[in-house]
Parts: C-alpha cells; sequence; structure tokens
C-alpha cells in the first residue's frame, strides 16, 4: 500500500481530482476507492459526488424503463441512438418486490412496493445499487396520495420524498428519518406526468384541480422551505387552460420545460423553457413549436430529451419521434420489445440519502 500511496501522490491531489470526476462509470469509481487512503478518502466526499454528477449529466443519455415477462418485473437499461432502443442491461432491485417509479432525482429513484396499499417505499440508486427502504405511518387513515415526488437539498444534504394529496402534502426527510405533514393549496384529483419532475432545484406537477370547475395547475415544492406553491404559468395558457393539455419535464441541463397542445390542434406541441432560479414570477421562453405530429393529444406523450441533437418524444407504448429541430424533420420510429412504462433518466451518480434507515 505505500508503493501505491507513493505513485498516486506523484499527480497534484486536484488533479487527480478531476481526473476521477470525468470518469463515467461508478463501478469503476468504487473499485478506485480500494487504490489507497486518499482516493478512497476523495471519492467518498460528497461534494466530489456532485462534482461528478454534472460531468455524469454531460454524457451521453441512458434511460431505464420498466419491463415484463414471465420471470417477473425489473428495469432495463437502454440507450438511445442512432434512432434506435438498444437494450444495455437489466436491472433489479435486491431486496424486496419495489417496481413502482414515483420518482426520480439527480439519479436516484423513489420507489414503491405496492402502488395500492402505499405503505413501503424505498430509495434506490441504480448505479451503485444502494438502497434504503422507510414506511409511510399514514396507510391507515384517509390521506391518499394524488402523486409523488423526490428532491435534493444540496444545502443540508437531504433527499425528500413528497406526497400530495386532495388537501395536504406530506415530507419526508431522509436526514431527519422524519414525516411533516402541511396544509395543502387547493384540492387536487390528479397529475398529468404521474409525478413530480425535479429541475432548476425544485419538483414540479401538472395537477388538476377541482374549483368550481376543472384547472390544470403548475405546482411547485421548495425543499429549501417545504413549501408548496403554485408557479405561474405562461401568459399563452392563462384563461382558457381548460382545453389545454401540458407536461413538465426536466433537461439535461437541469432546466424546466412546458410543452402543451390544444384539444383543437392536436398536431401542433409548443415547448417553452422556465427561467433558471426563478420560482415566484419567472419568464418562459419558447425554444421550439413542433409542427404537424401524430394526431393524439399530449396526454400520451413524454418528453425523453435531446438525444444526438434531436428531441426524442414517446407518443404511446411503442412509438417515438425523433425531431431535428434544424432540418425541422420527423422521423418515426416503433419499437418491438416487451417493455412497457415511462422513461426515466439514468445517471452514473454517487449520490444517495446520507442518514436513512435500512440503507444497503
Amino acid at each position: 500500500m505505500a508503493t501505491q500511496e507513493k505513485t498516486t501522490s506523484s499527480l497534484p491531489p486536484e488533479i487527480v481530482e478531476i481526473i476521477l470526476s470525468k470518469l463515467s462509470s461508478v463501478k469503476s469509481l468504487l473499485r478506485f476507492k480500494t487504490v489507497c487512503k486518499s482516493w478512497n478518502t476523495m471519492i467518498s466526499d460528497p461534494l466530489f459526488a456532485e462534482i461528478h454528477l454534472q460531468s455524469s449529466k454531460s454524457s451521453n443519455y441512458l434511460f431505464l424503463r420498466m419491463y415484463r415477462n414471465s420471470s417477473g418485473r425489473g428495469f432495463s437499461l437502454v440507450k438511445l441512438e442512432g434512432g434506435r432502443i438498444h437494450n444495455e442491461a437489466v436491472l433489479k432491485v435486491h431486496y424486496g418486490s419495489f417496481n413502482q417509479v414515483l420518482g426520480e432525482c439527480n439519479g436516484v429513484l423513489l420507489l414503491n412496493e405496492n402502488l395500492h396499499a402505499r405503505k413501503e417505499y424505498a430509495f434506490w440508486n441504480p448505479s451503485t445499487r444502494r438502497q434504503a427502504h422507510f414506511s409511510s405511518p399514514y396507510i391507515r387513515d384517509q390521506f391518499k396520495p394524488v402523486t409523488h415526488g423526490i428532491c435534493y437539498d444540496p444545502i443540508t444534504d437531504d433527499f425528500k420524498a413528497v406526497m400530495i394529496a386532495k388537501e395536504s402534502y406530506r415530507i419526508y426527510s431522509c436526514k431527519n428519518n422524519s414525516w411533516t405533514e402541511k396544509k395543502g393549496i387547493g384540492q387536487f384529483y390528479f397529475c398529468m406526468v404521474g409525478w413530480g419532475v425535479f429541475a432548476d432545484g425544485a419538483i414540479y406537477w401538472v395537477l388538476g384541480e377541482l374549483d368550481n370547475n376543472w384547472i390544470i395547475q403548475l405546482v411547485y415544492f421548495d425543499p429549501r422551505t417545504d413549501e408548496l406553491k403554485r408557479l405561474q404559468k405562461p401568459k399563452e395558457l392563462i384563461g382558457g387552460n381548460d382545453e389545454v393539455i401540458m407536461k413538465v419535464a426536466s433537461l439535461r441541463d437541469n432546466s424546466l420545460c412546458l410543452y402543451f397542445n390544444t384539444i383543437d390542434d392536436r398536431t401542433r406541441i409548443r415547448f417553452l423553457i422556465k427561467e433558471n432560479g426563478v420560482l415566484e414570477n419567472p419568464n418562459w421562453k419558447e425554444f421550439v413549436v413542433i409542427e404537424n405530429v401524430v394526431d393524439a393529444p399530449t396526454v400520451w406523450f413524454q418528453l425523453l430529451d435531446f438525444v444526438e441533437n434531436k428531441i426524442v418524444i414517446k407518443i404511446d407504448q411503442k412509438k417515438y419521434l425523433y425531431y431535428d429541430p434544424r432540418e425541422k424533420t420527423i422521423e418515426e420510429v416503433e419499437e418491438r420489445d416487451e417493455m412497457w412504462g415511462a422513461f426515466v433518466p439514468y445517471l452514473n451518480t454517487l449520490l444517495f440519502p446520507a442518514r436513512v434507515s435500512g440503507g444497503k
């Protein structure tokens, strides 16, 4: 070991840190922790995990997707490349039958063991295979979550799980291993995306609110204050929004994207980007409009991200669109396999809740 320490110390520590942080493979980083004590300390540092995460976001995007076959359920690691979907590997949660995705944040997934019971939950990092369980104490009362989300507060180094019901919301803090309940901001009955999208330091949802009439609201949770608030919608969507179907997505640069179409114009989708760092009254900038897409409402769509400088949109369980913003061309790709469910971004990350019961 003394020889290894002498060899690795020939480079300045800051140079070693830069080199290691550029490695995309978490598996390699975990192996390199055994090289010497200084490398182990460096790679184990939460700040190094943050730096490595940013490097991982700039690499080629991989996605997780649920699969179902005769042997059960799990997650398939896939890559979108050359206009095709390629299977890279099959990943399974080691402990329990956690297979329902309820949110994603910086490569860490919030999972549920039984979507109907909604009592047992888990945090799972597919890169490191680390897994931690926690339980909801609210299963026997009237609290029935409409949607969930997961977020990370870098200031307190805390992952939080958020559950929104009709009239209240509840927050689980990993660092404190505790629950907090707060009064809601409306009566919400459904979520357009299914779970909250973590972007620009907050969780965002598109929720349906019953207030004399159905209204589609943009809602966000700020992990710094634990407050749930409404987000001001773009001026194009203020008034008459009962006829607009919209969704949100997080792009690889961590910005929030809102995309929508109207019931009367299903073949035209507009994409807006929210001003980063502003929550109260943000500016929205239009960055692309896709004309003449498949005649189907946005409720079936899922924006994945930019892959190979093309926008990739899932339009139903088996079909995808590749849109080239420069050429303004649309390529329709059909998938033929047994996978199903929504795509979840896969990031090679070392991040994981620092303190939570049941961590493995």
